[in-house]
């Protein structure tokens, strides 16, 4: 699993940055075999007025046909980031049992094969 952080407008400290790691690898570690990367964006949207403006988007790429891609917005980096985190692994853990469920069905499938034309018909499973 690839993480990927970039910021604008927020200071990414190397205390921030093992936050965000320690964070993502907390809530997503045990999907790493099927993660294929992590992408955090940090931004401070209104810049020294305050407010809720620090937003965190995180993208998640698992191989699935879309990626998970949560947006968060709070009044601090920790909180946004702790927030947006846990909804990607809730989102995830939904398209991944999404995901699971199809392919079980595929697999599942019969088929209905008719041998020869007179002969009563016969089913065979594939």
């Amino acid at each position: 699993m690839k993480l990927r952080m970039s910021a604008r407008g927020v200071k990414l400290s190397a205390e921030l940055n093992e936050f965000v790691s320690r964070r993502v690898h907390f809530r997503l570690g045990r999907f790493a075999e099927r993660i294929r990367s992590v992408s955090i964006a940090l931004a401070d949207v209104n810049g020294p007025r305050g407010g809720l403006d620090k937003l965190c988007d995180v993208r998640v790429n698992a191989g699935l046909r879309n990626q998970v891609i949560v947006r968060e917005r709070q009044a601090n980096v920790h909180a946004a980031v702790a927030f947006a985190v846990e909804r990607a692994e809730r989102a995830l853990r939904r398209h991944l049992q999404i995901a699971s469920r199809t392919d079980r069905a595929r697999r599942g499938r019969t088929v209905a094969r008719i041998q020869r034309i007179g002969d009563p018909p016969r089913i065979a499973v594939v």
